[in-house]
C-alpha cells in the first residue's frame, strides 16, 4: 500500500476538545503504525532524545518537569510502530488555543523509519484534527527545505 492510499481515520467525534483522543492506523510493508493523540502512551525520554538530535536544532533536552508542562499545553501526536509492541517512533506538537490557530511544530521521526512516509502522514492527521477546531482560520507549518531535506 502506497502512503498516498493511506486515509486518516478518526475514532471518534468530528470535534476535539483536549480530552477526545484520535487515533488512525496503516499497514505499511508489513508493520502496522499508529498515530495517537493520547498522550499517555507518549514516551518522556524519546522526546527528550528527539530534542537532543541534530536534526531538532532549534530545541534541547529539558528536565522532566519541563517536558510534562510542554505535553500539558500542546496538544501532542505520537507516531507508534505497533508491530514492535506500538514503540514510539515519530511525533508532532500543536501549540493551539484549540478554537481558532494551530502551530505545528518539532515534527519527528526515528531516522530508521524515515522513507516511508511517515512524516507526510504525521502531518496529515495532524492537520485533520487542528481543522476540526470551531472556528479555525490559520494553521502553520514552518519548513527549512534546506535544512530539513523534507518537501511537502
Amino acid at each position: 500500500m502506497s502512503i498516498a492510499s493511506i486515509l486518516c481515520r478518526m475514532s471518534s467525534s468530528s470535534t476535539f476538545p483536549s480530552t477526545v483522543v484520535k487515533q488512525w492506523k496503516t499497514d505499511l510493508q508489513s508493520r502496522v503504525y499508529e498515530i495517537s493523540t493520547d498522550k499517555s502512551l507518549l514516551d518522556r525520554s524519546f522526546i527528550n532524545d528527539a530534542f537532543s538530535s541534530d536534526e531538532m536544532f532549534w530545541i534541547h533536552a529539558m528536565p522532566p518537569e519541563d517536558i510534562e508542562t510542554l505535553i500539558a499545553n500542546c496538544l501532542m501526536v505520537g507516531l507508534y510502530d505497533v508491530t514492535a509492541d506500538r514503540t514510539v517512533i515519530g511525533m508532532a506538537r500543536v501549540v493551539t488555543d484549540q478554537l481558532t490557530f494551530s502551530y505545528v511544530t518539532d515534527v519527528y521521526v526515528r531516522p530508521e523509519s524515515r522513507g516511508l512516509g511517515l512524516a507526510r502522514w504525521l502531518v496529515r492527521c495532524t492537520k485533520e484534527v487542528s481543522t476540526a477546531f470551531p472556528h479555525m482560520h490559520r494553521a502553520l507549518l514552518l519548513v527549512d527545505l534546506k535544512v530539513s531535506g523534507y518537501s511537502l
